[in-house]
């Protein structure tokens, strides 16, 4: 039994039915359920409300990729562990199939289970005033042009320590976890997710010797606009989150000391999700 679960389920669902079978699971193994607005949306019977604030038991995600990275970046107590249930397409961090889990279910009853922790970036936008705003990040921070598509000018230090002026549509800092998104169709390398890294990589660079690059955890990466740059740039965070950056303003990004700590079943790893999701050995599999 736990005491406390929290639930969330992506605003448009192909099968609601999956949704409200899971939530008739989790009434049989929780005293108290709390549910996001969204996913309040798909049921009639009133629940709690999410605190992201609040310790939860586990929390439940129904959906893809997006809806995973939404509700960590919403969290802000990491203790929390989460349970994705997969209900989109492409995507790495949702690993369950909807059916799937009543077993999933008795295993995490069971304690049949690991914690996989994974990295997050501690992302602070100074602005040429001097102030501050702090943001997290689970997959990678962007920095791009604001409006047309050209190439942007982006200094960028390692430790303080300049290393070269990016001119391309625009410059990627990713965990190990963003590894496989944004990131690769950039042409980063994928990362194992539990290695201790950042990933630096520029978006179409117009100098083909600017590459992918992979850091040490315990480096600080800062990234401002040259001086020839004229328009404003934009700092996404997660693909979610656009930060207006004006002339003058300086991103610093770093592994933060917090992390996010996802549930994973015994026949779930990193290799059988990036095989099953990019298609790799089908072609042998075929020719057999």
């Amino acid at each position: 039994m736990f005491a406390k679960i929290a639930v969330h389920a992506r605003h448009k669902l192909d099968n609601t039915i999956d949704f409200l079978d899971i939530l008739k699971q989790l009434h049989s193994c929780s005293k108290e359920i709390f549910l996001t607005s969204q996913a309040q949306n798909h049921v009639e019977k009133k629940y709690p409300a999410v605190n992201f604030a609040d310790a939860y038991d586990i929390f439940v995600i129904l959906g893809g990729d997006g809806s995973v990275i939404s509700v960590a970046r919403r969290m802000k107590n990491f203790s929390t562990p989460l349970l994705p249930i997969s209900a989109g397409r492409l995507g790495f961090l949702a690993e369950i199939p909807p059916e799937n889990f009543s077993q999933a279910c008795q295993q995490i009853e069971e304690k049949a289970f690991t914690e996989d922790k994974r990295s997050l970036l501690h992302v602070c936008v100074t602005t040429h005033d001097g102030e501050q705003k702090f943001f997290h990040a689970l997959n990678d921070a962007v920095v791009s042009q604001s409006s047309v598509a050209r190439l942007v000018s982006i200094k960028t230090f390692i430790d303080g320590e300049y290393l070269t002026t990016y001119r391309a549509d625009g410059l990627i800092i990713a965990t190990p976890t963003g590894s496989t998104a944004y990131s690769l169709s950039a042409g980063g390398a994928i990362v194992y997710p539990q290695l201790h890294a950042l990933i630096l990589t520029p978006v179409c660079p117009h100098s083909l010797s600017h590459r992918s690059l992979v850091l040490p955890h315990n480096k600080g990466i800062t990234a401002m606009a040259d001086d020839e740059t004229r328009e404003p740039l934009v700092l996404t965070i997660d693909g979610q989150v656009p930060i207006l950056l004006e002339k003058g303003d300086r991103v610093d990004i770093k592994i933060s000391t917090d992390k996010i700590t996802f549930l994973r079943l015994p026949d779930e790893h990193f290799f059988k999700t990036i095989k099953r999701k990019m298609h790799w050995g089908e072609e042998l599999c075929q020719e057999k």
